[in-house]
């Protein structure tokens, strides 16, 4: 089984204001098919910078690749003990 995440973010105006309108879904199956399990929308008026938003998902890798030096940027993202994750928001 695997999941992947959808994450839409559109500039729009709605009754006459401007902002950002945010959808996330989730499927999960197989490599060959897959089936909604789960979604959300929301709308931010006024907020119209993507920049905003980011980063909008982080990875999590193993802290096994501190041995690989790639930066701070990206190494203080090394914090998963056993298993690697995402996480959204």
């Amino acid at each position: 089984m695997i999941a992947i995440f959808e994450i839409d973010m559109d500039q729009v105006t709605v009754n006459g204001e401007a902002g950002t309108y945010v959808s996330v879904r989730r499927h999960e199956g197989t490599e060959s098919s897959s089936v909604l399990t789960g979604y959300y929308d929301t709308f931010y008026p006024g907020e119209t910078g993507t920049g905003l938003f980011s980063p909008i998902a982080v990875t999590f890798e193993r802290r096994a690749r501190l041995v690989i030096n790639e930066g701070a940027a990206v190494d203080r993202f090394k914090k998963a003990a056993d298993q690697p994750f995402c996480l959204i928001w």
